[in-house]
């Protein structure tokens, strides 16, 4: 894909941009952060798995949590790896995921539609599921990935479905994780990943950027980690609290790791 040389000034230059390395230490417990309180399609872009919306469907909106307005979701992208090892774009202590859901979502308080909002303050909104490999997953992720598989619409999803159970999340400003990279991103990462299976996950990765047999694969369709530039990290975590959920959100990374020092 081919960018005007202009796109890319933020990308290289900026002090906001996404993806970051998410450090327990550097977390900033922040108790006024509120819980964060939908059919649609998918599609092979050809760099990039994307859920694009019905744009006669009835808005999704997001709101509270870090969030000072109402943001109606635009659609999502999911990044995974070549390998179970890889494939999440955020890291958590310098370990990935297999991969991360990403919804987008606009100001629709301040702002007409995506396109107006994706370089305004306050513009955009992006929530975050990371997956973990397990043994069965829900019925609506079963869903997603099988129609993003066979690369066919998908009817009847209720997007609310996808997201865990909990209300705790990690929040930062950040940037979108293209061209242009504008810094106008409240990332949102919640505090429990979804399960999806190891075939599953095969099937990702089986996808090709075009249909001729020699295009590349799809899989490592991720950014590399930018630099944190010493931002603010805040959760709602609160870690005297919530030290087992905490522990039970990284388990996965490295499953001999026995207790987390905050």
């Amino acid at each position: 894909m081919m960018f005007p040389d202009d796109i890319w000034f933020v990308c290289a230059k900026g002090h906001l941009q996404s993806p970051i390395n998410i450090r327990l230490k550097d977390l900033i417990f922040d108790h006024t952060l509120k819980p964060l309180t939908l059919t649609f399609n998918v599609s092979n872009m050809g760099q990039d798995v994307s859920i694009l919306l019905e744009s006669d469907g009835p808005p999704i909106h997001f709101s509270e949590g870090p969030l000072s307005y109402q943001y109606r979701l635009h659609g999502g992208v999911i990044k995974f790896g070549s390998t179970s090892q890889i494939g999440s774009e955020h890291r958590i202590e310098g370990k990935a995921f297999p991969g991360e859901i990403q919804f987008y979502a606009y100001n629709s308080d301040l702002y007409q539609n995506f396109s107006v909002a994706v370089n305004k303050p306050y513009g955009l909104a992006a929530i975050s599921l990371f997956l973990r490999i397990g043994q069965s997953s829900t019925p609506d992720i079963s869903a997603l990935l099988s129609s993003v598989a066979e690369v066919r619409r998908l009817y009847g999803l209720i997007l609310n479905t996808l997201f865990p159970s909990t209300r705790e999340f990690i929040t930062y400003q950040g940037s979108l994780g293209f061209p242009a990279c504008y810094e106008t991103v409240t990332w949102i990462l919640l505090n429990e990943p979804v399960t999806v299976t190891e075939e599953q996950m095969k099937g990702l990765r089986t996808l090709r950027m075009s249909e001729f047999k020699n295009a590349g694969a799809m899989a490592d369709n991720f950014r590399p980690i930018q630099k944190s530039n010493n931002r603010y990290v805040r959760t709602n975590i609160n870690f005297n609290a919530s030290v087992s959920k905490l522990q039970g959100f990284y388990r996965n990374l490295n499953r001999d790791l026995k207790e987390w020092k905050l």
